[in-house]
């Protein structure tokens, strides 16, 4: 969650320290193999007393191994990126990707996808997990950008989070992926991974976000923006 980490490990996710982002393997494989490369979490919470030392420590080092960050989302465009963020949830980046090229040939934009039957999504989609709740999603979603937004994907928070199906974390990976927006998609594997090398104190997802917010202020990320990813 080589230099695509994660790839094959249960998936990934991405925390963005300003525009570069730091991808951190998920799952209970990835969180082993993280732990074994940088010997956390005793190397780090013994080593550095503070929490901004400890964020310092982990930024470097993650940026030294994988200085070039692939999106692990297949995808052309915003609209494709969004689709496939929302089929990755309780799923696999891996499985993600093996599935979308098939989505992507019954329709890859909003105006062709409003058009395909709830019905023949979901049979598409069935192998990421939840395909009836997600496939209902994508129509509702791609129905609402062409009524509201003229075909295009919104690009602040709020718009995108009145998207069915599109919750904080979805929104979060597309504003930082497809519009360069710094964000921190922090989803509970993320959450559990900073509570173990002690970043948060927090007891929720929310918290989380909010105490990474704070370690990875914004002078730091617009220093960083020549590391970032082309994104979308």
């Amino acid at each position: 969650m080589p230099r695509t980490v994660g790839a094959g490990r249960g998936g990934a996710t991405e925390i963005w320290t300003g525009a570069r982002a730091i991808k951190l393997c998920i799952g209970a494989e990835g969180a082993a193999y993280l732990s074994g490369v940088f010997r956390f979490p005793l190397d780090v919470t013994d080593r550095f007393s503070t929490k901004s030392a400890r964020a310092a420590f982990i930024d470097r080092r993650l940026a030294e191994l994988y200085p070039e960050t692939p999106i692990p989302l297949d995808h052309r465009d915003a609209y494709t990126l969004l689709v496939a963020v929302l089929l990755s949830a309780q799923c696999t980046d891996k499985r993600v990707n093996l599935v979308t090229p098939h989505l992507w040939a019954l329709a890859d934009n909003p105006a062709d996808m409003a058009r395909v039957p709830v019905e023949k999504i979901q049979a598409v989609i069935r192998s990421c997990g939840l395909a009836p709740q997600k496939a209902k999603a994508i129509s509702g979603l791609s129905r609402l950008l062409i009524e509201r937004h003229g075909g295009a994907v919104p690009r602040t928070f709020p718009e995108l989070e009145a998207l069915p199906g599109v919750g904080h974390k979805t929104a979060s990976v597309v504003m930082s992926q497809a519009f360069d927006v710094p964000a921190f998609p922090v989803d509970t594997h993320i959450h559990r991974l900073a509570q173990r090398w002690k970043l948060t104190d927090g007891r929720s997802v929310g918290q989380t976000e909010r105490d990474l917010k704070r370690l990875f202020p914004p002078e730091r990320r617009e220093e960083k923006a020549g590391d970032a990813p082309a994104a979308g």
